[in-house]
C-alpha cells in the first residue's frame, strides 16, 4: 500500500477514516497491499467479479455477517481471470 499524507486524505474524502487507514498500515507487511471498497447499492457483483480469487482478510466492514461471509469467501476463491501462459 502506497501511503502518507496524501492517502489519508484521499480516503477521508470518500468517506474512509483516516484512523482506519492508519491501523491498516501498521497490520501491513513489507511486500503487501490493501484494498479499501467502498459499496454504494447495487454495486456488489461488481466488487465481487473484481476481488475474486484475491486473497486476503476482510478487516472491517458495514455489510451483515452474511455479505461479510461472501466477501471473503470471493477473495478466498480460485480466479475465473485467464492468465497469458495458460494458451487461451
Amino acid at each position: 500500500m502506497v501511503g502518507g499524507a496524501g492517502t489519508a486524505a484521499i480516503s477521508a474524502s470518500v468517506g474512509i477514516d483516516g484512523d482506519f487507514v492508519t491501523e491498516v498500515k501498521g497490520l501491513m507487511k513489507p511486500g503487501t497491499s490493501a484494498i479499501f471498497v467502498l459499496d454504494h447499492e447495487g454495486d456488489m457483483d461488481v466488487i465481487l467479479h473484481g476481488i475474486r480469487g484475491l486473497g486476503g482478510t476482510v478487516l472491517k466492514t458495514n455489510v451483515d455477517l452474511e455479505r461479510a461471509q461472501l466477501i471473503q469467501s470471493t477473495l478466498a476463491a480460485p480466479s475465473t481471470q485467464r492468465s497469458k501462459s495458460d494458451g487461451r
